[in-house]
């Protein structure tokens, strides 16, 4: 049961890295 985090870690460390590269760019005056 000491591995079920690993995944949960993963997505929510993806989901950062798209919200911060992806929220500047969405921000961004075009």
């Amino acid at each position: 049961m000491a591995v079920t985090w690993v995944p949960v870690v993963v997505v929510v460390v993806v989901v950062v890295v798209v919200v911060v590269v992806v929220v500047p760019d969405l921000s961004a005056p075009h």
